[in-house]
């Protein structure tokens, strides 16, 4: 994998990011982390993230809304969101905005790291 790797995490819940800290302890990757989505779009405008986890439910609106509001976001991006939302139509939707992957929680370690090895290739 590629060497300081900057990734950012937008999820209302800390143990996601804990988790990724542990997943890729032993890569240079740059993570940071918001639990809000007005927090996340400030990181997002900030960082320039190659790679963005996206929930889709946070205290302050659905992620699959700040990118339809804004996809200049995913200029340069691949967004992998991460959702307990099983409707078929909120994949779709997602799909159709840009988003590269999705993921349904809960899910395995070994799905992330998966990801992190195919986006990188």
């Amino acid at each position: 994998m590629s060497s300081n790797l900057k990734m950012l995490i937008v999820d209302d819940e800390d143990t996601l990011c804990e988790m990724m800290h542990l997943i890729l302890k032993d890569e240079e990757y740059k993570i940071e982390c918001a639990v809000t989505l007005k927090e996340g779009k400030i990181k997002w405008l900030r960082e320039l993230p190659p790679i963005v986890l996206l929930d889709n439910y946070l205290p302050d609106g659905l992620g699959i809304d700040l990118i339809e509001n804004d996809r200049s976001l995913l200029d340069n991006c691949k967004v992998i969101m991460v959702t307990a939302d099983e409707v078929p139509s909120t994949r779709r939707r997602a799909k159709s905005l840009g988003v590269h992957y999705f993921i349904y929680k809960p899910f395995s370690l070994k799905i992330i790291r998966e990801l992190m090895y195919l986006i990188i290739d």
